[in-house]
């Protein structure tokens, strides 16, 4: 029987690289959405104020 493509997928090993790059990303992520937010949250504060 052969292993389907997911299969393998799934049986390959999370190396190093991996776990660091998933980091790197999310914290990226992390920042480029908390600047969004920020953006309009202030955009709705300072339309009020002047």
């Amino acid at each position: 029987m052969e292993a389907t493509i997911s299969q393998r997928l799934d049986q390959l090993p999370v190396g190093k690289i991996h776990k660091s790059a998933t980091i790197l990303i999310g914290t990226a992520l992390f920042f480029e959405f908390f600047e969004v937010f920020l953006t309009g949250v202030l955009a709705s504060v300072l339309q009020n104020e002047f």
